[in-house]
């Protein structure tokens, strides 16, 4: 990573304030890349799909990377409005357990878009807010500084925005950043 990116990286980290942060972008124009280059450094990379963890840790410094259990996507898949919470005690504990273990601090959450259940026959976007609205409550209540990147889709609303302390919107190439609280 060159200096200039590093130093882009920590002036957009000052930009930002609170616990809970969504980075938006699209993948096609090199959102996991852009990620690991600005925010990359000292946190614990949690990957929501198994596949990636190599490559994933040969880009990062002096960062931790894991991969949910199969615990969380049995309970995903799984689960009906009223076992929610189940879902997000689940996330919540695999969280707390991994970040003890590395002792970091800084945790970003790479494809957020695979957390919210599926639950047929339910309105999608009313079980996502439901969903959000639980985890970040939950997440407030920790130590540290919580990421989650999310894929923009244009056909889907992003609902995370609703319940994040600050949403963080990349271009590829990063010209325009904002950063909005």
């Amino acid at each position: 990573m060159t200096e200039l990116n590093r130093d882009f990286g920590k002036f957009i980290r000052s930009r930002i304030d609170g616990k809970i942060v969504e980075i938006i972008g699209e993948r096609s124009r090199g959102l996991l890349k852009d990620v690991v280059e600005y925010f990359g450094e000292e946190v614990l990379f949690i990957l929501t799909v198994r596949g990636y963890e190599k490559a994933i840790k040969e880009l990062l410094r002096n960062s931790i990377v894991y991969v949910l259990s199969e615990r969380y996507y049995e309970l995903r898949q799984n689960t009906d409005v009223k076992d929610m919470m189940k879902l997000v005690k689940q996330i919540v504990n695999e969280l707390i357990m991994e970040m003890r273990k590395s002792g970091m601090e800084n945790l970003v959450l790479y494809r957020a878009n695979d957390l919210p259940p599926l639950i047929p026959g339910a309105d999608l976007n009313r079980i996502e807010e439901e969903f959000w609205r639980l985890l970040t409550i939950d997440l407030r209540s920790l130590e540290g500084k919580f990421m989650f990147v999310y894929e923009k889709m244009d056909y889907k609303p992003d609902i995370l925005s609703y319940f994040a302390d600050n949403v963080i919107i990349m271009t590829h190439p990063p010209q325009i950043w904002s950063v909005l609280g």
